[in-house]
């Protein structure tokens, strides 16, 4: 399984973090007491690990390294090199911090033996060689992390050669068929005229109204009724008819 670029670069900074604060509590366990040394004549003194040169030297060179590799995201910017940074720094931290302990152990504690007196260790020891031992894991830790690094494809720049021959864009192809042509009604004048029969009932189409014989005309075109009247104020207003939309020249007979 593999991580995306932003998702890896944040799990990355957080191991490494916790590796950076790790290292600083080694560093802090130089001021517990390490060991405790009775004398012969039963008096007791605890020895912290910056008494010892050796202890401090490593515990400080392996927290200072291990402390590192948090700043190791600013420094590489490839996301390869920063788990590569980070994990090697958190590691060789780790085994420089847990050698401080095994220094105390092996070295320091029976050479004050041989001096005389026993002793016991004591709880700093303990911090230092488990957040020595947990910078060391952490650094494993950020090995196994998967990283995934997308390629772009790159794109050939165009040429620039004096010899390039130019693209020509082809004309879109021609109709085969010409649109058809939409046919406009055909317009034509039309005349009111009068009317000599009545049908019974008829009504205007104006005024929905009653029709009397000598007051009524009639469209040329569409033979629609309608009132002397009314089809005067209509063809005023708008020249047309109202029935067939044709214009209309004239009504007859006119009223005045």
């Amino acid at each position: 399984m593999y991580l995306g670029v932003q998702e890896a670069e944040r799990r990355l900074f957080r191991m490494a973090l916790i590796a950076g604060v790790v290292g600083f509590i080694n560093i802090a366990s130089l001021f517990l007491s390490w060991y405790v040394h009775t004398a012969e004549n039963l008096q007791s003194e605890p020895i912290m690990g910056y008494m010892r040169v050796e202890t401090l030297a490593l515990s400080l060179a392996g927290g200072v390294v291990a402390s590192a590799s948090a700043l190791s995201s600013w420094i590489a910017k490839r996301l390869k090199r920063i788990k590569r940074a980070e994990s090697s720094l958190a590691l060789v931290g780790g085994i420089i911090s847990i050698l401080s302990p095994i220094v105390m152990m092996t070295r320091i504690v029976p050479g004050l033996e041989e001096a005389g007196g026993g002793g016991y260790f004591d709880v700093g020891l303990f911090v230092s060689a488990i957040s020595a031992a947990a910078v060391v894991l952490v650094g494993v830790f950020i090995s196994l992390i998967p990283v995934s690094v997308e390629e772009v494809p790159s794109v050939a720049a165009p040429s620039t050669s004096r010899w390039t021959t130019p693209m020509m864009t082809l004309p879109p192809p021609l109709l085969t068929e010409a649109p058809p042509v939409e046919r406009r009604p055909e317009v034509r004048t039309v005349v009111m005229e009068s009317v000599d029969e009545l049908v019974e009932g008829a009504m205007c189409t104006i005024c929905y109204q009653p029709m009397e014989l000598g007051s009524t005309v009639k469209c040329s075109a569409c033979g629609a009724l309608y009132h002397q009247g009314c089809v005067d104020v209509w063809v005023d207003l708008n020249g047309i008819c109202p029935n067939c939309k044709n214009p209309v020249e004239a009504t007859y007979p006119r009223e005045d």
